[in-house]
């Protein structure tokens, strides 16, 4: 038999509630509206709504009502009310469309969100008596009895995934708990239902309907209902904050991995004392791999003459100024030798303590090729300054600048003598062949007479070394397409003969570097260049191997064709090379 259950009015709820016609207009509200408002009955009842609602929101609440009458409930709609002091309270609107006495009523709860927490605890106190409070909570609740679900409001059976609330109601407690948390659950269960002891806040991993886990933070309590004993429980789903703690987790094994292998010297301190050091920084200091850098004090590695200048940028830094700007310094190794570097610092935050973070990038090598790059850049800019009107005058001059330049590259890499030279010649043969216009072959040729002109910043020892480069060692051999770049766009000449030198390692289907370009983002000047490059170095001796010959290198390109290589340049490259083409070796 039923329970029976004591009327409930209106005024019995302790959240506001209002009743509006079709029209906007208030039919009624309880004492909990009129306490948060401070209106009267007599200022309330047969006024419209809008007259209780700031000027700013009428549009807003304008458009909720409509779809309240059009979709037959709001829930959790966000809604601003004027007090009679003038006050604006803002509120969460969940309403549901009646029909009384063949009229439409609109019955709304204002939840003000000041007190939201408060509210909540209110709704869950009495399920007989509240229970369409309940049922409108945003926020996953259960009862259950201990053993299975007892009630259930629509948020929870989402939360679970299960179609509705009916389908949740009934089902076991140990169907939606996770293995991994049934031993902690079931031992609070247990003493909620002996004693008036309140679950703490616990986060716990669930099981939606279809077995998947879903993680959600929930506070249980016992309450009666009559002389039946329950479980109430609310639950906040955390699956989102779980997953965003995993992928920091990932970030933070990502970034300490990215310190730790940076090719760069990095040193966190505090502006006297280390606290950590990667790997290219015990390196560069000549200290053991094993070492430990805390409380090592930053002026010992640090020369005299850069001294002030540290110490002042580190008083700056701590004193809240910003600076990313490098700055070439000198700095000592244990074993008292100078080294000179470019340094940059910028201030973070550990543990809630003020650092900073120093990156080194040796200039040591870079500074023994200053005196050359500086020497060629002047020639360069002095040779394009005094081009003259005549176009063949003009080409002789860049030809005298590629040949420096080509001359430069040849002298640092005694292997690849000769390289740039050929491959200039077999760019100018595809290029004629595929009848490329003037300018073009003419930008082409040049860049090909300089492609590898950033090789004067690698050290000669790994350029001319006879045995196959390691992984760093050829990351920083790859670094030449981006100073190549640098040192001609330095020069005044077209933009394209820079943009050429960069692309000339990129490939059609993105796999080249340094940018990973793919087709649609290449020159066809470095398309060909490309190919030859490729054509040329096969076909003759490196470093690390003998020649491989013309079929080798025309079998790479033939299986590069129309994924690594343009397939149109690839078919002038390999007819000509089939025609009996042959480099001109002076």
């Amino acid at each position: 038999m039923a329970a029976k259950h004591t009327p409930v009015t209106l005024d019995d709820s302790p959240l506001p509630l209002q009743i509006l016609d079709s029209q906007g207009r208030v039919i009624a509200v309880n004492d909990s509206w009129k306490a948060l408002t401070g209106y009267t009955n007599i200022e309330v009842e047969g006024a419209y709504y809008e007259k209780f609602v700031p000027a700013e929101w009428v549009p807003d609440f304008q458009r909720s009502l409509q779809t309240l009458l059009t979709a037959g409930h709001l829930d959790g709609t966000r809604c601003h009310i004027k007090c009679k002091d003038g006050a604006t309270l803002e509120v969460l609107l969940f309403a549901r469309l009646k029909e009384a006495d063949g009229e439409r009523e609109t019955h709304c709860i204002l939840l003000d969100t000041t007190t939201s927490q408060k509210a909540e605890r209110k709704l869950a106190e009495s399920e007989s008596r509240f229970r369409s409070i309940f049922e409108l909570s945003p926020t996953p609740m259960v009862i259950h009895d201990g053993h299975e679900v007892v009630l259930a409001n629509k948020a929870a059976s989402t939360f679970l995934a299960y179609e509705n609330v009916d389908a949740l109601i009934g089902t076991h407690i140990s169907q939606l708990v996770h293995a991994d948390s049934q031993p902690g659950i079931a031992e609070r269960v247990k003493r909620m239902m002996s004693e008036d002891w309140t679950a703490p806040l616990t986060e716990e991993t669930f099981l939606r309907a279809d077995g998947t886990p879903v993680y959600g933070e929930t506070v249980a309590s016992p309450l009666m209902v009559g002389d039946r004993r329950l479980i109430h429980v609310v639950a906040l789903d955390v699956s989102e904050r779980r997953r965003t703690r995993a992928a920091l987790a990932e970030s933070e094994e990502r970034f300490r991995c990215l310190f730790e292998s940076s090719a760069d010297a990095i040193v966190v301190h505090d502006g006297e004392k280390a606290l950590l050091a990667n790997n290219a920084a015990l390196e560069y200091f000549h200290l053991p791999a094993d070492t430990s850098v805390e409380g090592l004090s930053i002026t010992d590695f640090i020369h005299a003459d850069s001294l002030n200048l540290i110490t002042g940028r580190i008083a700056a830094l701590m004193a809240g100024h910003s600076s990313h700007t490098p700055v070439e310094i000198k700095l000592l190794r244990t074993d008292a030798k100078v080294w000179i570097a470019e340094a940059v610092s910028s201030l973070i935050t550990i543990d809630g303590n003020r650092m900073i973070q120093s990156t080194f990038r040796d200039l040591t090598e870079r500074k023994r090729t200053d005196r050359e790059l500086a020497l060629y850049r002047d020639e360069l800019e002095h040779l394009v300054e005094e081009r003259t009107n005549s176009l063949s005058q003009a080409r002789a001059n860049l030809a005298a600048v590629t040949a420096v330049v080509s001359h430069t590259v040849e002298m640092r890499d005694p292997y690849t003598a000769g390289h740039q030279r050929r491959v200039a010649e077999l760019c100018m043969a595809i290029a004629g062949a595929m009848e490329m216009d003037e300018e073009r072959a003419n930008a082409l040729n040049v860049a090909a007479q300089m492609h590898d002109v950033g090789k004067v910043l690698i050290p000669g020892e790994i350029l001319s070394r006879p045995a196959k480069l390691v992984p760093i060692e050829f990351e920083l051999v790859k670094s030449h397409a981006q100073a190549g770049f640098d040192i001609v766009a330095s020069a005044d000449l077209r933009d394209s003969i820079a943009e050429i030198v960069y692309q000339h390692h990129e490939r059609m289907d993105g796999s080249g570097y340094p940018r990973g370009l793919t087709a649609e983002s290449l020159l066809p000047e470095s398309r060909v260049l490309m190919v030859a490059d490729v054509f040329e170095a096969m076909a003759s001796h490196r470093p690390f191997r003998p020649a491989l010959g013309m079929e080798p290198a025309i079998e790479e390109l033939l299986d590069g064709q129309g994924t690594r290589y343009d397939t149109e340049v690839v078919d002038y490259c390999v007819s000509i090379a089939l025609s009996g083409f042959e480099f001109n070796e002076q």
